[in-house]
Order: structure tokens, then sequence, then C-alpha cells
């Protein structure tokens, strides 16, 4: 489950309310066209992307909220379009890691910098462990095989 909500830290326990405009204005037929139209801009950058490919990418982009990590209430977080997008985008091409459209020195520094950092976009083959694998695929892409 991903939110699209506002959370409302106010009520005993947080994220017990939590809303967007009004109480009625709620629900999955406020979140899933949202949800559905990030999926598409996802999917204009990588056709092939699988479910299961969208469902993590959506999963670890998300922006936490409320009780830290997943919970009941509001899943793993906001859904966060441009995260998502920028993931699937490295993910793609991952030697222009910057998406200035260049592949230079620059990207790779900053990739192993995210590596290092353990940032999950470094997560390359979406298989959620951070491996050499992942920085393999990166080189690869680097070196343009």
């Amino acid at each position: 489950m991903i939110s699209t909500f506002v959370f409302d830290e106010t009520h005993d326990p947080p994220g017990t309310e939590y809303g967007f405009m009004d109480e009625i204005a709620a629900g999955s037929s406020w979140a899933s066209p949202q949800v559905a139209g990030i999926v598409a801009l996802m999917l204009g950058v990588n056709p092939a992307l699988t479910f299961e490919d969208v469902k993590y990418i959506l999963e670890v982009t998300a922006t936490d909220i409320g009780v830290p990590g997943y919970d009941q209430w509001t899943g793993a977080g906001l859904v966060n379009a441009r995260k998502a997008v920028e993931y699937v985008m490295k993910y793609a091409l991952p030697a222009d890691w910057n998406g200035d459209g260049n592949i230079e020195t620059l990207d790779a520094a900053l990739y192993l910098i995210d590596y290092t950092n353990a940032h999950a976009m470094t997560d390359l083959n979406l298989d959620a462990v951070q491996t050499t694998d992942d920085v393999t695929i990166f080189l690869n892409s680097y070196a343009g095989e």
C-alpha cells in the first residue's frame, strides 16, 4: 500500500486519521488514478518494466510518513512521482547517473557515493539487495556494453 494523502500526526495513535481536502475525498478512488499516472510515466521511460519492478520502485522511492518504516496506516509512505521516474531513468541507463544526458566521470563518482551510502536507487537489478552485481551493471553501462 502506498499513501497519497496528507498525514495527520495529531491523532492518537499517529496515522489513524489522514485526509486529502476533506474526509470525503479519500480512499482508493483518489489514490488509484494518481498511482496509475505515475506508473504511466515510469512505463514511458521503460516499457519493459514488470509489475514486480514497478511495485518495488514505488515502494523504495516512497516518502516515509508517520511511523518509521512500513505501517498499517500509510504502507510504504507517500508515493513520490519524481523519485520513481528518476529511479526508472537510472535503471534504464545507469551510466548517466545524474541524468544530464552526458556520460562522464562525474556519473561514476556519484554512483559510487550513492552506493557507499546504501542509497536504494543503486539496486540496479531490482532484487532488493545491494550487491556487487549492481556495481557491475553500472560499470557495464558506463563502458557502453
